[in-house]
């Protein structure tokens, strides 16, 4: 199957945009998957998810690697083990204070991710604050062994980042995307309106007892990433249909 065969399947309306860099780049994502998959059986690992999801996250986020694109990635995780250890740890008692704090942590990382330069730290923490919350919200999990797992899965994906880019290199040199402008309105309206879903996703886990849904949480965050309502009504689209595709397989 040649790559203008594949950029008619993987694009609309005819408008060819699927490169021969896009196709490694899926190339990449699909073998990270795997190793990190295969890695998490393994080993068994008590919370395999970070395992698997980093490294789809870092790869499918940002399509190159270098030194401040893995800075980032494991300065926002570092930061997370840090900040969810005295949330929960001292706020747990009074949960109206803990909650306005998650929502300013939330709220913070959301406007990192609109304004651009620091998209990768502040999406990288809003996945990894969300999935600690949840976890380290039930009495039955091991604190430390949360944290070493949340760190040694960040290493691990920053490293098959490298290794992938490294085998599986661009066919040509990317161009940098274009640059969003955005005036100060929009960013704090996007950043507010992520920051309040977000919250809203973290009340109800936290009231509920849905300790085995962990897919449903990482699902109602990722579709926040667009941080617009066109974004926010596809990805569930695509989701379901992918979910689709992969049952009637």
């Amino acid at each position: 199957m040649s790559i203008n065969t594949l950029a008619h399947v993987f694009t609309p309306h005819g408008n060819i945009v699927y490169t021969a860099n896009d196709f490694r780049q899926t190339v990449r994502i699909a073998v990270a998957g795997t190793i990190a998959l295969s890695i998490s059986t393994f080993y068994d690992v008590q919370y395999g998810v970070f395992f698997v999801v980093y490294p789809l996250m870092l790869m499918s986020l940002v399509p190159m690697f270098n030194l401040h694109v893995a800075r980032q990635f494991i300065f926002s995780a570092a930061v997370n083990c840090v900040e969810m250890v005295l949330i929960v740890g001292y706020l747990s008692q009074w949960p109206v204070i803990m909650t306005l704090v998650v929502f300013a942590l939330y709220v913070m990382r959301f406007r990192f991710m609109s304004q651009g330069p620091l998209f990768l730290l502040g999406s990288m923490g809003v996945v990894c604050q969300s999935t600690m919350l949840n976890f380290m919200s039930y009495p039955t999990s091991n604190w430390h062994t949360l944290m070493f797992s949340n760190m040694e899965a960040c290493v691990m994906a920053v490293a098959l980042s490298a290794l992938l880019h490294y085998l599986i290199p661009d066919v040509e040199p990317r161009k940098p995307p274009p640059r969003i402008e955005k005036d100060a309105a929009r960013i704090r309206h996007e950043s507010l309106l992520s920051g309040t879903v977000a919250t809203i996703i973290f009340v109800v886990f936290q009231i509920c007892d849905l300790s085995d849904s962990l897919s449903a949480l990482m699902a109602g965050i990722l579709i926040l990433f667009p941080m617009h309502y066109r974004g926010a009504v596809i990805a569930p689209i695509i989701q379901a249909h992918s979910q689709k595709c992969q049952k009637s397989g």
